[in-house]
């Protein structure tokens, strides 16, 4: 009886069961990835939607200007991913501006060429601005709420918003996304704005080694497909990558190539 050699077998096998659990780590850390994406959509939804329903449940539209300016500094309290709030007329002239060092008159809040929210349509109710770094190097996501009265314009105002996205990001706690080394986020210039080393945040440092962030930031469509590389240290690793809504970031999770393997390395 002759006896088949089972060693290209084998090999074909391995190689079937490594591609296999390559594909099993690209799903977990892609719906890690998403699952975090979902976290700060959401995180931004219910600020944004939280504050109307405190503007429109306390009369802000009667309201004298003291007893706006405390509404205001009420929320800021409630809300600390908010820096600022802005409170616009109807042709586009602030009113009064609170932040959490100070209050600005309507006078100071011009002299000081804050930009000036441009009244929208009737029919919006919200508009998200794009995000922008303010003199501090925080990454600002201005949002406009128009609260409309049809029936007396001159009393129609809007209310800007500027969430400070790194503080929202912050609330991110779990990092460790299941059996991923980490998360990390990205703005649109591919700048790392949450990351497990702070120091790397402030630094605003880029991506560039992460083929996904250079796609990302060119605007083409990123991948859920695994992507493999090497990361800041050097290290190989594997990533997936998940581009939310509003505001436009990508969240990364990215994993060691040796963890990620280290199943098969048993084989």
């Amino acid at each position: 009886m002759a006896v088949l050699p089972l060693g290209g077998f084998g090999i074909i096998s391995i190689a079937k069961i490594r591609s296999a659990l390559l594909t099993s780590v690209s799903r977990t850390n892609f719906a890690a990835a998403k699952r975090a994406g979902e976290t700060i959509e959401a995180a931004v939804h219910d600020t944004i939607v939280n504050s109307r329903i405190i503007i429109e449940n306390n009369g802000f539209e009667d309201q004298e200007p003291y007893d706006r300016e405390w509404t205001l500094q009420l929320m800021l309290k409630s809300f600390p991913q908010i820096s600022s709030m802005t409170v616009t007329n109807a042709s586009g002239r602030p009113l009064l501006k609170v932040t959490r060092e100070d209050t600005y008159t309507p006078d100071e809040v011009e002299n000081k060429q804050h930009k000036k929210t441009d009244f929208h349509t009737l029919r919006s109710k919200q508009r998200v601005r794009s995000i922008s770094r303010d003199s501090h190097g925080f990454l600002i996501l201005p949002v406009d709420l128009f609260f409309v009265n049809p029936l007396a314009r001159d009393r129609s105002f809007a209310l800007t918003l500027e969430v400070n996205m790194n503080r929202l990001l912050e609330n991110i706690s779990d990092q460790h996304m299941l059996n991923a080394e980490y998360l990390y986020v990205l703005d649109e210039q591919g700048e790392i704005v949450l990351y497990p080393d702070k120091s790397v945040t402030l630094a605003r440092e880029k991506a560039a080694y992460n083929p996904l962030a250079g796609l990302f930031v060119q605007g083409k469509k990123v991948p859920i497909t695994l992507a493999r590389h090497r990361n800041r240290d050097n290290t190989p690793v594997v990533s997936n990558a998940c581009v939310t809504g509003q505001p436009r970031l990508l969240v990364v999770v990215e994993q060691t190539v040796s963890k990620a393997m280290a199943s098969a390395d048993f084989i």
